[in-house]
């Protein structure tokens, strides 16, 4: 232990004599010059602890890229890279003295400090401010995380703290596709949601958001009105549509219904590959022997509670033969498995998705009475461990029904980890009640709203059901 100390003593002498360094100029052989080509600060430096420290300026100080002036200096100019004065210091400091003061600097500091340090190829200084706002400004990553994940999509080396933006937007993909940060995600990160098949919102949302994106990110369109199209110049439209044509591919236009994508997706026809619309309109018309020549990407699930690997299994107890449900009465299904997600037999769209505070029996027969079978999914509120309820009835639920106390057959589950397996129970008979999945035996009753019982009483954080189609019934 003494050995320790003393190191530790040796190590934090070193690193404030290094960055003493900082003040002594008349030692420095290097000038840095940050901010815009006629707006600088400029600072000095050793060439030899730059080259140690960062392989950003190991190469640029490299004789292949530069020569000392005629004072003895390197120059380094580090324009238009939206690095500030402050900010550039921090790295110096980091640079010098190996560590950097994070209790003396907001989270917005740490953010632009992040965006220097990945320009300036600092990995290990990313690693430490990553670690830091995990650990210690959790609250401020909860509570702006669109703001969070614009830094961290543009690090490579921002993994984690990646994830754990990832996870909370993607429960409420709304926040992020309708924050000011969304406008300003880069091309990469927003073709990576678009390939997800599991989105919490519904194409058309996920176009008009696209749309506008695109539209801000097209210098010759982002001051004009979107609603006017018929206005802009043919030069407007060709650069909005050269920007945006990555996207159409990506978007489940051909799942689109018909009406909706006319009124909301055809004022901006001019932006489409002529063929490619007129494929969606034949598609939608469900002309007779049209096979479309473009991809038809399979209908997106819009929820926030499962994901795509859950689709296997549910469909698999959804068409579980009746050979076999006495054998599989109760059984669990892994769901951390690989799926090809086209190979799903089932269609789940979305009837209805509140929050627990807000589910109400009035709301809940609005949208889910007379649809068909549906598979209904709920997520308790549990600081200890995120459990998942739910189940599938084969008939719709209705006042009918209830009268003549039919409730269909179907299965319940619930689940600790959804990406690690859910348990199944087969019901031969669901009770006749609104808002109620099961047996007298295999109760998950949510006719109080806010709250479900099922052994105890829990409170709901999240509620959704959805309509079942077997994909060759579309």
């Amino acid at each position: 232990m003494e050995n320790a100390s003393a190191m530790v003593k040796s190590w934090y002498k070193l690193a404030n004599d290094l960055t003493e360094l900082l003040g002594e100029t008349d030692s420095c052989d290097v000038i840095i010059k940050v901010g815009e080509e006629n707006d600088f600060e400029t600072f000095k430096a050793h060439s030899l602890i730059l080259r140690a420290r960062s392989d950003y300026f190991k190469a640029a100080l490299s004789t292949t890229w530069s020569r000392k002036n005629s004072d003895g200096f390197y120059v380094i100019k580090l324009y238009n890279m939206n690095i500030s004065y402050d900010i550039f210091y921090e790295v110096l400091f980091y640079i010098y003295g190996g560590y950097v003061l994070a209790y003396d600097l907001e989270v917005t500091e740490k953010l632009q400090l992040m965006i220097a340090a990945d320009v300036l190829m600092l990995d290990h200084l990313i690693n430490f401010l990553e670690e830091d706002l995990i650990c210690r400004e959790i609250d401020y990553v909860n509570k702006y995380t669109s703001e969070v994940l614009l830094t961290v999509v543009q690090i490579l080396g921002c993994k984690e703290l990646l994830k754990i933006c990832e996870k909370k937007l993607l429960l409420q993909p709304k926040n992020l596709f309708y924050s000011e940060e969304f406008l300003s995600i880069p091309r990469n990160y927003l073709i990576s949601l678009l390939e997800r098949n599991v989105l919490g919102l519904n194409e058309i949302t996920i176009w008009n958001r696209v749309l506008n994106w695109a539209i801000h990110n097209t210098p010759e369109c982002i001051s004009l009105n979107m609603n006017n199209i018929a206005d802009w110049t043919i030069e407007q439209v060709d650069a909005l549509k050269a920007n945006i044509d990555e996207f159409l591919l990506l978007i489940r236009f051909f799942k689109m219904e018909p009406k909706r994508f006319i009124e909301k997706v055809g004022p901006f026809k001019q932006i489409f590959e002529e063929d490619l619309y007129d494929e969606i309109i034949k598609y939608h018309e469900k002309s007779i022997d049209f096979e479309p020549t473009y991809e038809v990407l399979p209908l997106r699930l819009n929820s926030v509670l499962l994901n795509e690997s859950c689709l296997k299994p549910i469909s698999s107890w959804i068409d579980l033969p009746k050979d076999k449900r006495n054998d599989w009465y109760n059984k669990y299904e892994k769901t951390n498995i690989k799926i090809n997600y086209e190979e799903i037999p089932y269609d789940f769209h979305i009837l209805y998705r509140c929050l627990g505070t807000k589910l109400t029996e009035t709301g809940w027969c609005k949208y889910v009475y007379n649809q068909g079978p549906t598979l209904t999914v709920i997520k308790i509120k549990d600081d200890s461990v995120p459990l998942i309820f739910g189940g599938y009835r084969n008939i719709s639920w209705s006042e009918e029904n209830n009268e003549n106390g039919i409730g269909g057959d179907g299965f319940t589950f619930y689940s600790y980890d959804i990406n690690g397996y859910i348990k199944f129970r087969w019901v031969d008979k669901h009770l006749a009640l609104n808002m109620h999945l099961g047996s007298r035996n295999n109760s998950y009753d949510f006719r109080r709203g806010k709250s479900i019982y099922i052994d105890e009483i829990y409170t709901i954080d999240t509620f959704e059901v959805f309509k079942v189609v077997k994909k060759e019934d579309l």
